[in-house]
This record gives structure tokens, sequence and C-alpha cells, in this order.
């Protein structure tokens, strides 16, 4: 765990962003019992146009940790869209625990621009997002994708 997870910022000093959706407050309620006391709340900035290598935009949500300091950020490609049940497990659950977490859609899926080809256009699709990633000001260089693999770490 991040050491600095646990400091808590005040809802005030985050300004971009908007609650988590209905449906994903009430599974996180109903879930609460079983899961990890969470560390922070989260608030989600949707529909992100990241820009791919080739000039298309692939469709982002960014679920932020409401908690001071940095924290390490989870990545999620997906062609099934970023709703449910993504927005529970990963957005809701992993940002409580004080992760960013980065919802796309792959090209050509969930509204992202470009033609859905599986496997064609990922590799370079997900280094542009990287390299995005990189350019926030929120990131703090510590990345893990979906299958909570690590990606990239600086030096």
């Amino acid at each position: 765990m991040h050491p600095d997870v646990t400091r808590q910022q005040p809802a005030a000093e985050v300004t971009q962003g908007e609650p988590l959706p209905r449906h994903v407050r009430f599974l996180v309620r109903m879930a609460r019992r079983q899961l990890p006391t969470p560390v922070c709340r989260v608030s989600v900035e949707r529909g992100i146009a990241v820009p791919a290598s080739d000039g298309i935009t692939l469709l982002t949500d960014h679920y932020r940790p409401l908690a001071a300091a940095p924290h390490p950020t989870l990545l999620v490609r997906t062609p099934y869209g970023r709703g449910f049940p993504w927005d529970y497990l990963y957005g809701a659950l992993l940002g409580e625990q004080g992760f960013h977490v980065v919802i796309q859609s792959c090209r050509g899926t969930g509204g992202s621009q470009g033609a859905f080809e599986p496997c064609v256009a990922e590799g370079a699709d997900a280094q542009a997002t990287i390299a995005w990633l990189r350019r926030q000001q929120w990131f703090d260089g510590s990345l893990a994708t979906g299958a909570a693999r690590l990606l990239w770490k600086p030096r």
C-alpha cells in the first residue's frame, strides 16, 4: 500500500469530477461488510479524450481518490464499455483504497474513435495512453494494468 494512502484530503480541494453513479454507490454500500474499510472518497471524470498515436481519441474515465499525496494508477483498457461492472469493481472499490483508476474504451468501442480490430492497435494505443498518463499532474509514476501486472515504473 502507498505510504500516503491514509491521509485524507478535504473534498473542497478537489474540484474536478462528479460523484460516483447511483448504482455504484448502492453496490458499494451493500458490499461494505465484506470489503476493506475505504481510506478515501472517490470522484469520477468521464469521457476524457485521450489521443492515440494516429490522432484518434480514446474515451477514458478517471476515478480519482479524494486524498492528499500521490497515488498509484491502475489502467484498465476494455472493449466492453466503461460502465458496469468496471465502474464498480475497479473505479469505486480500488479508488476507495487510494488508487487512481483509468478505464479506457478500446479503439472502436464505447465511443472511442476508429475501427475495432482486436489486437491490431492495442500495443500502440496502450503506449499512447501511458504517454498521456505521464503528462498528468496526479500521476506518481506507479502504473499497473487491469491484470495487476506492472507495466511501467520510472527509474
